[in-house]
């Protein structure tokens, strides 16, 4: 994998609203929480997490392939 150019963001022009971020926050501290705990059947959370982060990033990811 090469570095991102000079210039180059992450962000920008992205679909980046606070529902989706919070989303994303969300199951990221469930997963935590099952983690710590121990807990192993809510671990269906990374699956949310997968969609959530994907339907963030869903676009650049379409724009490489």
């Amino acid at each position: 994998m090469e570095p991102h150019k000079t210039g180059f963001s992450v962000v920008e022009g992205k679909d980046i609203i606070s529902e989706k971020v919070a989303a994303l926050a969300n199951v990221a501290n469930d997963c935590w929480n099952a983690i710590i705990h121990h807990d192993f059947q809510p671990f269906v959370v990374y699956r949310a997490s997968f969609e959530t982060w994907i339907s963030k990033f869903l676009e650049r990811y379409v724009l490489l392939t």
